[in-house]
């Protein structure tokens, strides 16, 4: 997928693959029935607003929040998850919504 900065302050969907560490067990000689491929990467589906686009990487903007009674001072805190291009599977621009007077 090819990354553009028109994402830049776009609030999107991201799925992507991560690499991660597998025990496996085989009853077989051959390993046949041990998953190959993109089948062995983790899957991740993550929400939030693209706040740069730098060199093939996608810095996505979240916010940490608790539900109550768990709140914390956390609440104002915000994370990054850093997602490199080759690595997205899909990625979905959520289109604003008008507000709707209360």
């Amino acid at each position: 997928m090819k990354l553009t900065k028109a994402l830049v302050g776009k609030q999107v969907r991201v799925r992507w693959r991560d690499q991660r560490s597998m025990k496996v067990v085989s009853g077989h000689p051959d390993r046949h029935d041990i998953a190959r491929g993109r089948k062995t990467l983790a899957t991740w589906e993550e929400w939030g607003v693209v706040d740069s686009v730098e060199e093939g990487v996608l810095h996505l903007l979240q916010g940490v929040a608790s539900d109550p009674p768990h709140e914390t001072d956390r609440q104002d805190e915000l994370t990054y998850s850093v997602i490199p291009e080759e690595s997205i599977e899909s990625l979905t621009v959520l289109e604003d919504r008008p507000e709707t007077p209360t």
